[in-house]
């Protein structure tokens, strides 16, 4: 198990090519907090492996490496162009699965924001990709600081790198929680889902 820490642009509501600007708004008169790298990868590991221990899942953080964990990210992204190495699996201390975390955002906005599912008429289909963040413009949309928390999730195996499953979460709230307890509800609802489906 390994998270990253890849932060992602928000686009403006149903626009491919417009994105948020995270600074102060009229909503937000003080700056907008964003944790260091080292803080979101820290706080989120330590949860998911306090989250698979209570659920009763056997779980080992590898040591980190970037060139290994580049290499295992961008396989998981696109295996036609970047293969499986064999050297991945001792990079996984030989268990038969890795579970990669990808940290899409960790920090504050100043409105919800959500996991695009169509574009058109066309649902979206998230396999073996990240999500598409946007701000929220539903009629329901919060307005104001809000604490956001975005991760990926990819189960794969280590004898050949093929995906097994994916999560990709999104969850916002307006402070009462840390940053901690967020990545908390996300990592404990997507894992009883990998139970459920084992």
């Amino acid at each position: 198990m390994g998270f990253y820490y890849q932060p992602m642009r928000i686009h403006q509501t149903a626009s491919d090519n417009r994105y948020f600007d995270p600074k102060p708004s009229v909503f937000t008169p003080t700056s907008l907090y964003i944790p260091d790298k080292g803080q979101a990868v820290s706080e989120t590991g330590v949860v998911f492996l306090d989250r698979a221990s209570q659920l009763g899942l056997s779980v080992e953080s590898t040591y980190p490496n970037e060139a290994y964990q580049n290499a295992l990210l961008l396989h998981v992204l696109n295996p036609q162009k970047y293969l499986y190495h064999p050297a991945l699996t001792r990079y996984c201390l030989n268990h038969p699965y890795a579970l990669v975390g990808l940290i899409d955002y960790y920090g504050d906005l100043p409105f919800s924001v959500n996991i695009r599912e169509k574009r058109g008429e066309t649902k979206i289909d998230y396999w073996g990709r990240r999500s598409l963040l946007e701000k929220d413009g539903s009629l329901l949309s919060v307005k104001g600081r809000q604490m956001v928390v975005a991760i990926e999730l990819f189960l794969v195996s280590t004898r050949n790198g093929s995906p097994l499953w994916q999560a990709n979460l999104v969850t916002t709230a307006n402070g009462l929680v840390s940053y901690q307890g967020l990545a908390e509800g996300l990592i404990g609802d997507a894992l009883r889902n990998l139970i459920e489906k084992k």
